[in-house]
């Protein structure tokens, strides 16, 4: 299995196809395996590196608190760009994965060829709110384990749209959230997400930006509606495309449209 050392803890990650490489950035609980139908459109046309993050997946979960910092995990990512000898890459990050992304994007954009940022910024209205909200998820993790903690996750505002759906869309949540380690997402909600910036407060570094972005919203994502429109107004020449009855998990929600979109996105920014 292909593996890096970054920081110290090791990275797993599959890679697919030839092209222009684009990296595909997972969502808090979810892994590489969220990307499975992306995995196979994309690879068509591009080099697809789909990584686990730390404490996800197949990836290690570090003791140190400090490896989850946003920073470290975007350091994780140009690690990885390094070990793979690949000057720029495309990233394509969902939800926890748009974050890190941005967070990437703004500290190194020499390394960024083009930038997808689907559901970016959670929590950005009211900070205190987001830090209470992964103390309570934390809590259920330790007291009630995997299986408790995925059902209270499927019940929030992010995941229960998807959730909802149809049966097939439960059950394919809770196989994502069950293939992690409780370790890694204890780790996970207490250092990085618990502890996560406001978007808002990037205003400047967007403004700077001069990388090709495109950001994506489902109309029913309420906690990413105006997180991912200031986002995408921020960024200079960003396109915004937003897709009709679809909630958070717009690569999972909307497959097609989510792929059509991304795709000619990275057409234009790569290609042409």
């Amino acid at each position: 299995m292909p593996e890096i050392e970054a920081n110290g803890a090791r990275l797993h990650y599959d890679e697919y196809g030839e092209g222009p490489p684009v990296i595909l950035v997972h969502g808090l609980a979810c892994g590489r395996r969220m990307w499975w139908r992306q995995r196979k459109s994309f690879a068509g046309r591009y080099r697809v590196i789909i990584p686990d993050l730390p404490g996800h997946g197949l990836s290690e979960t570090p003791g140190d608190p400090r490896a989850y910092a946003e920073d470290v995990f975007a350091d994780d990512l140009i690690a990885l760009l390094d070990r793979l000898g690949i000057e720029k890459a495309a990233f394509v990050g969902f939800s926890m994965g748009a974050g890190i992304s941005l967070n990437l994007a703004t500290r190194h954009p020499e390394r960024v060829s083009a930038l997808v940022l689907a559901g970016v910024g959670s929590g950005s209205e009211n900070p205190w709110s987001l830090a209470r909200t992964a103390d309570e998820w934390v809590q259920v993790l330790r007291r009630d384990g995997l299986a408790d903690f995925a059902r209270k996750l499927m019940r929030s505002a992010l995941f229960r749209h998807y959730a909802r759906q149809h049966p097939h869309g439960r059950k394919h949540i809770h196989r994502l959230i069950r293939q992690h380690s409780p370790e890694g997402l204890d780790a996970i909600l207490m250092h990085l997400l618990a502890r996560r910036k406001p978007v808002y407060r990037r205003a400047h570094a967007l403004g700077r930006m001069r990388i090709p972005a495109l950001a994506l919203l489902g109309q029913l994502d309420w906690p990413c509606r105006k997180s991912t429109r200031f986002v995408a107004a921020g960024i200079p020449g960003a396109t915004l495309v937003e897709f009709e009855g679809v909630g958070h998990f717009v690569p999972l929600e909307a497959p097609a449209g989510f792929d059509t979109a991304v795709l000619d996105f990275l057409d234009r920014a790569l290609v042409t």
